[in-house]
């Protein structure tokens, strides 16, 4: 009889653990990269963005991470032109007004990445 009553001890222990999880674990990682990209009125800031996409797709990085990177976030990316790419993936909006990202990607002749500059723009009436 003590064995069952040890076992259901263990099960409630184990339920118990399961349902606590969230009070004994943590993840600020969403939370610290919002706070070193958006500025004071919480809004991406186009200098950080831009250095922090330059930091991961370093010089001669080829052009198609990039391209992969936008995709995967709903960004569209242009022909190359001039040995620049433009990228565009939706930020934020509402009805008929929406706020843009626009990557201008600078690329070497071979297609690799030069760097990248940053902007916002809106469309809307």
């Amino acid at each position: 009889m003590s064995f069952v009553l040890i076992m259901l001890f263990a099960l409630v222990a184990f339920i118990a653990l399961f349902l606590l999880k969230p009070y004994f674990s943590y993840d600020n990682n969403k939370r610290i990269a919002a706070a070193i990209l958006l500025d004071s009125q919480g809004q991406l800031d186009e200098r950080l963005v831009s250095a922090a996409l330059n930091a991961r797709f370093i010089p001669n990085t080829p052009s198609r991470e990039f391209v992969n990177f936008m995709r995967a976030h709903e960004g569209r990316c242009s022909n190359v032109e001039n040995n620049e790419m433009s990228c565009s993936v939706p930020e934020s909006g509402s009805f008929f007004v929406a706020t843009n990202m626009l990557f201008v990607v600078k690329l070497h002749r071979d297609g690799t990445i030069n760097s990248i500059d940053v902007q916002h723009y809106f469309t809307g009436p």
